[in-house]
């Protein structure tokens, strides 16, 4: 059996490591208690979506971040075994990192795991349907973000998502993926082209601030979501192209909604349809 910890982070972070683990239990046949949702698990259709999976609600969470602040007296970095419990703490920035032994050890024992990096890609797009079932809202938040999404659409019949990331990213990666409106502006023309449709097309800006964007780019409607954070995550996953920096929000609306999501690396990126993939296909990257 394995109990997560989770992670500190926001909702992006704590849905792809639950599908990711989820995944991996399908695959390989142990038990996991997960806390990485804990605090959205209210909003979650299920707290068992599987006979061998649980997700804890908002007590275990922060029992575990208590959990994981006693654990770091043992370093940033440890595995400690005894009386058949490993406690395995592996804090960082790490992506698509699969960790075999933590799996194997979790089926002959119990393993208490403190950290978000755990990866298994592959896992995950063999048992995506499976995983995006296991994660599902309840159908009144569903039922809501789709008469916002009908909204926002007005009938059209392309939507393209701009996933804008400001705030703390002029200082993550050192402000590498802070972008301007003129680089989103510019790529969503050219998503709106790409698509081959222009007159039955419209885009609509994700973000946590108010965008001081045009209300039409050629002849194309623009509008913004400015929703609840989870209204602007289901209506991000039922676009039909998903176009934001590295991101798990965006990698997370793009695996639950089947969408695919051209990741923005740099200001003179230009938008090509054919590297717009649905996650965890091409992972995120940051380097």
């Amino acid at each position: 059996m394995l109990i997560s910890l989770g992670n500190a982070g926001q909702f992006g972070n704590g849905y792809l490591s639950c599908a990711h683990r989820i995944a991996d239990v399908i695959e390989a046949g142990y038990r996991a208690w997960l806390c990485d949702l804990g605090r959205y698990r209210p909003m979650l259709r299920s707290a068992r979506p599987r006979a061998n999976v649980r997700l804890l609600g908002p007590g275990a969470f922060w029992a575990g971040r208590v959990f994981s602040k006693a654990a770091s007296i043992f370093g940033r970095r440890s595995k400690i075994a005894f009386a058949g419990v490993t406690l395995v703490r592996e804090p960082g920035f790490r992506l698509d990192v699969p960790h075999a032994e933590i799996t194997e050890r979790a089926r002959r024992g119990l393993v208490i795991h403190d950290g978000w990096l755990f990866r298994n890609g592959p896992a995950l797009q063999r048992h995506a349907d499976a995983v995006r079932e296991a994660l599902a809202f309840r159908p009144e938040f569903e039922q809501e973000a789709q008469a916002r999404f009908d909204e926002l659409k007005g009938g059209r019949r392309f939507v393209v998502g701009m996933h804008v990331r400001r705030g703390d990213y002029a200082r993550f990666c050192d402000g590498r993926f802070l972008f301007d409106d003129s680089t989103y502006l510019r790529l969503a023309v050219e998503a709106v082209r790409a698509l081959g449709d222009p007159g039955q097309t419209v885009v609509v800006g994700f973000s946590n601030e108010r965008l001081q964007w045009p209300g039409a780019l050629e002849g194309v409607p623009v509008r913004q979501a400015g929703g609840a954070w989870w209204s602007d995550f289901l209506c991000l996953s039922r676009c039909d192209v998903i176009l934001g920096p590295p991101s798990t929000f965006s990698g997370a609306a793009s695996f639950a909604g089947a969408v695919p999501w051209f990741q923005i690396k740099h200001a003179e990126a230009g938008f090509c349809l054919e590297q717009a993939r649905v996650y965890p296909d091409g992972g995120i990257h940051v380097d």
